[in-house]
């Protein structure tokens, strides 16, 4: 599939860009996110949201993680963990979610509430970017420019 396919696909499923260009910005920070991390980025409500997410899901741009993800989420049920897709990534030229392990992929989670916070604090963020020096190189979770 090319980003022209994947671009068509979504201008057909969704009547605008805001119905999905969000949730796949938004994983594409760590490449996983839970339902309540897209809520944010989204700014959808919980069922516009499920209805999004299950249509990006039949085009192959998220995918369900099936396993539990044990985290502090509060009351009530887990929220679903979310991955980023081939094709969502292909969209957005990044590279696919690609952890497998529960202990990352909770660690990836940690980072994105850290990031969406600071985003909502209107804080300059980079997350999870390889960092060059003359010496080497870093990869911190976070940069926060203040």
């Amino acid at each position: 599939m090319e980003k022209d396919e994947i671009t068509q696909k979504l201008e057909k499923a969704f009547p605008k860009e805001k119905d999905y260009l969000p949730i796949l910005e938004t994983l594409a920070i760590v490449g996983v996110a839970d339902t309540h991390h897209l809520q944010i980025g989204s700014e959808q409500a919980r069922d516009k949201l499920r209805r999004s997410l299950d249509k990006l899901e039949a085009l192959g741009c998220v995918h369900a993680i099936l396993e539990a993800v044990h985290r502090k989420t509060g009351r009530g049920r887990r929220p679903q963990v979310w991955r980023l897709g081939e094709a969502g990534a292909l969209f957005l030229d990044t590279r696919p979610g690609k952890l497998e392990s529960t202990r990352a992929i909770t660690h990836a989670l940690g980072m994105l509430d850290f990031h969406l916070a600071a985003d909502q604090a209107e804080q300059k963020i980079q997350t999870d970017k390889v960092i060059t020096f003359e010496n080497g190189s870093l990869r911190p979770d976070h940069l926060v420019e203040t």
